[in-house]
C-alpha cells in the first residue's frame, strides 16, 4: 500500500509508491498494443465514469493501474521515531481524453475539449464528496520529459487526505490579503491584467488566459475564471465549453510559438468541505486556475538550494508572442 511520509527537515509529504516503478512507457511505440485505445478497455480497470459518443466511447475515467494512492482503507497518522507518516488513502484516476490516438488538447474540437472539461468536473465532484478526501488535484502531463508515460492523450485526477503544503500557501496569502483588503487578490489581479493588457493572452467576458507576473517557467501561462469561483466544482456545460475555448486556443498558440514542447497543466483549487476550516473566507478569497507551464528549461542546483526561480523569458514577450499567435496582426 502507497504511504505518505513527511520531511522532519521542511514539512512536505512525500508519497512513497514503489508500484508506480513499473509503469511501461510507450512513446514512439505506435498504438496497436495502447491500453486506451478502442477495443483495448479490457487493459485497464473498470471505468468509473464513461461518456459516451456516436459510435462509442468519447471520454473515460478508469483507476490508474499503478496508483500513487489507494481508495482502500482509513487515513490512519502514524510515527517511526521522530518521523510522521500516513496511510496513501485518495484516489488516482486516469482520464482517458479520447478514443483517438494522435489527437491532444491543440487538435482536439471545442466540443470535444468541452465533454474532457466537464467530465473532469464531474469526477471531480464525486471525489470532493467522499469525507477521506481533503484536496482533488487534476493534472496533464504531455511528454516523457513532462512525466507522461503513454503517448495516447489522457490526465489525471488525485484525491488526498490533506491539504498539500503548496495549496496551504496559497490560501494563507489569499486569506491574509482577504483580511487586509477585503477583496480576492486573484480578482484584483484579473481587473488590473486586463486593463494592463501588457500579459493579456486572450480573454472574453468568461475566462482569462495570461502569462503570470513573476512567471518560475518561460512562456507559463494561467487560465482564470473572470468571475470569481473558488472551487473548480463549480464549472457547469456552459463554463466548461468557455473554458473549453480558451485552452484549445492557447494549446494551439504554445505549439505555433515554441513547438510541440513538453509541458504540464496542473488545476489549483479550493479544498473540498471535508478539509479543516482554517480559511473562513476561502469561498471569497480563494480563485481557482489552470495552469500551463512549458519545460522550456530545467531547474538546476540555484532552483532546488534556494526555491528562487530564474527565467530566461519575461512574460510580457511571452505573451505577445502567444497573442500573437492566436490572433495574426
Amino acid at each position: 500500500m502507497p504511504e505518505f511520509r513527511q520531511d522532519l527537515v521542511t514539512g512536505d509529504w512525500v508519497i512513497m509508491a514503489q508500484d508506480r516503478a513499473h509503469r511501461p512507457y510507450d512513446h514512439g511505440g505506435g498504438n496497436s498494443a495502447c491500453p486506451f485505445c478502442p477495443h483495448n478497455e479490457e487493459r485497464t480497470p473498470p471505468a468509473v465514469l464513461t461518456l459516451e459518443g456516436d459510435t462509442g466511447w468519447s471520454v473515460r475515467v478508469v483507476p490508474n493501474k499503478y496508483p500513487a494512492l489507494t481508495p482502500e482503507g482509513a487515513v490512519v497518522d502514524g510515527r517511526i521515531g521522530p518521523y510522521a507518516t500516513r496511510t496513501g488513502v485518495g484516489f488516482h484516476d486516469v482520464v482517458v481524453e479520447s478514443p483517438e490516438h494522435d489527437l491532444g488538447l491543440a487538435t482536439y474540437t471545442v466540443e470535444h475539449l468541452a465533454q474532457v472539461m466537464a467530465v473532469w468536473a464531474e469526477r471531480y465532484s464525486q471525489l470532493a464528496a467522499d469525507p477521506r478526501v481533503q484536496y482533488v488535484q487534476i493534472l496533464r502531463n504531455h511528454g516523457r520529459r513532462a512525466g507522461a508515460s503513454r503517448e495516447h492523450p489522457h490526465s489525471q485526477i488525485m484525491a488526498m487526505p490533506f491539504v498539500p503544503d503548496r495549496v496551504r500557501l496559497e490560501l494563507n496569502r489569499a486569506h491574509s490579503y482577504w483580511s487586509t483588503h477585503n477583496a480576492c487578490m486573484f480578482c484584483e489581479m484579473i481587473e488590473h491584467e486586463l486593463e494592463a493588457e501588457a500579459r493579456i493572452v486572450m480573454a472574453d467576458s468568461e475566462f482569462v488566459a495570461m502569462a503570470p507576473f513573476a512567471p518560475k517557467m518561460p512562456f507559463e501561462t494561467w487560465i482564470l475564471p473572470v468571475r470569481h469561483q473558488a472551487s473548480f466544482g463549480q464549472l457547469d456545460s456552459a463554463g466548461a465549453t468557455a473554458l473549453a475555448r480558451v485552452l484549445g486556443a492557447l494549446a494551439k498558440a504554445m505549439n505555433s510559438t515554441v513547438s510541440d514542447v513538453p509541458h504540464n497543466l496542473v488545476l489549483r483549487t479550493s479544498p473540498t468541505q471535508a478539509a479543516p476550516d482554517e480559511w473562513g473566507s476561502v469561498h471569497n478569497s480563494y480563485h481557482w486556475r489552470l495552469e500551463m507551464v512549458p519545460r522550456l528549461s530545467t531547474p538546476a542546483g540555484f532552483e532546488i538550494g534556494t526555491g528562487v526561480f530564474v527565467n530566461v523569458a519575461t512574460p510580457e514577450d511571452a505573451a505577445k508572442q502567444l497573442k500573437t499567435a492566436i490572433c495574426p496582426v
